[in-house]
């Protein structure tokens, strides 16, 4: 087409019919990047941009039919507002979500532990959960193939990251965990099936980068992906709250053939190990499952959110925000709940997601900001009791406390007391259903999730 010669693309043209998406820009931020050079011809129309020229409309897919195909450049979902609800309220209710028993899965998970997993060379192995029937495994070296060029095409703009990404392939090929496939052993008659990866930059000294493996990758649309061809079960793993609740570590990794990459620790002892075996991390904040761990005063802090002040006051951004607090051990419920009551109340209101708030809800939700600013500077001791308070365990009694606030939430409590000292070990609340009840019924409800809480508390 004449009137594309010359251009420069945003992406270059190919003869592929598959790509890897590498960025996805909202309708809200796309005006900021197109400019005003706006070049139209027979097919698409091409839209000047900061990333090259867009491409926009239909394109004749032969000379010999009238048929058409069209390129889109903006989508509108707000699919990310529902997962950054849903990832919200997943957090909230650990420990106290209800845990109704599923018989399948239990058979399952027993029968896998007992021929699924094996242990030799002190190392454990787990076989792959295949589906009686799955579709077949198809070779996908190709789109494998592409997508590796442009893993190493992205890295090569951060050399540094591109040294660290390959020694870490490196040393998955020397544990044996990945293997080299040579030229001469791909024959046609052989299906091989890649992993494609891609790398994922993490805020850590010890490790800038981590390699995530794409189960889900298909060499075509209709072709079948790795984890189309495995048994989709609920994982069984410890809870979040139930690890940071009992904060030990365990020696039993290198017994499994678990590779320690860094060891932090309070204790003088431990980290001059950790240092002869060149493992010690170097920061004296460790990041603990969203935590932070101070390991010279031994204390437990949060991440003070980011909550922006510029931006103007709607549906989304109070959203956005209020998913930013990470508290899974309820430590800050006080100041949580409300801005759950506050989110419940846009709700209600039917506010669209870009709609400006009223200066009333505006108010309480910068008043709720600020205390969320000032309450995530809450530090807490990593023990409960020092040393001198602590009992015994049958010297130690959990009390929880269970109420109801105004018909707008309730909630629950406990704490360790020993020695005539106590500490909080956990808090969850919610916010009271839309359909209004009443007092009895949400203080019912109050003690439900108290004894969930307890139970919880019993298990670790």
């Amino acid at each position: 087409m004449r009137h594309l010669r010359g251009l420069k693309l945003a992406h270059p043209v190919s003869d592929d019919d598959m790509f890897e998406i590498e960025i996805l820009i909202g309708a809200d931020y796309y005006w900021s990047i197109v400019g005003d050079d706006i070049i139209r011809g027979e097919g698409p129309t091409t839209v000047e941009s900061r990333l090259g020229y867009l491409l926009s409309g239909p394109t004749m897919t032969s000379t010999c039919t009238t048929s058409r195909s069209s390129i889109l450049n903006v989508i509108v979902s707000h699919k990310t507002e529902e997962l950054n609800l849903e990832k919200f309220w997943e957090i909230e209710s650990l420990g106290v979500e209800d845990k109704t028993a599923n018989t399948e899965n239990d058979e399952f998970q027993k029968k896998y532990e007992e021929t699924g997993i094996s242990y030799n060379n002190n190392r454990y192995t787990a076989k792959l959960p295949w589906k009686a029937e799955h579709p077949p495994l198809p070779t996908n070296q190709a789109v494998a193939f592409r997508r590796t060029e442009s893993v190493i095409k992205r890295l090569q703009k951060e050399p540094k990251l591109l040294l660290k990404y390959g020694e870490i392939i490196g040393e998955q090929e020397k544990r044996g965990l990945i293997e080299r496939v040579d030229n001469e052993e791909i024959k046609p008659n052989i299906k091989l099936h890649y992993i494609p990866h891609h790398p994922v930059k993490k805020d850590s000294v010890t490790t800038p980068i981590r390699i995530v493996y794409d189960c889900s990758c298909k060499q075509t649309p209709d072709s079948a992906s790795l984890n189309d061809c495995l048994l989709n079960v609920p994982p069984k793993l410890n809870e979040v709250t139930a690890i940071l609740l009992r904060f030990r570590l365990n020696s039993l990794f290198a017994d499994g053939g678990f590779n320690l990459r860094s060891w932090a620790s309070n204790g003088q002892l431990l980290q001059v190990l950790a240092r002869t075996e060149n493992v010690m991390d170097k920061d004296q904040l460790i990041k603990i499952l969203g935590l932070r761990w101070d390991t010279t005063s031994d204390t437990l802090g949060f991440v003070t959110p980011n909550l922006d002040t510029s931006e103007l006051i709607t549906k989304r951004e109070v959203l956005r925000q209020s998913s930013r607090i990470y508290d899974p051990l309820g430590i800050l419920s006080p100041i949580t709940v409300r801005s759950k009551m506050l989110m419940q109340n846009i709700w209600e209101t039917n506010f669209n997601w870009d709609e400006l708030l009223p200066d009333s809800t505006i108010t309480e939700w910068v008043n709720i900001r600020k205390d969320i600013q000032e309450a995530t500077k809450t530090v807490v001791p990593r023990h409960y009791f020092d040393d001198e308070s602590s009992g015994t365990n049958n010297d130690n009694v959990i009390h929880v406390f269970t109420d109801s606030n105004c018909m707008k939430a309730y909630g629950a409590c406990a704490y360790i007391v020993a020695n005539g000292k106590s500490s909080l070990i956990m808090a969850k609340n919610r916010v009271a259903p839309l359909k209004q009840l009443t007092i009895p019924r949400l203080e019912l409800m109050a003690a439900v999730i108290g004894s969930r809480l307890l139970a919880h508390i019993r298990v670790v």
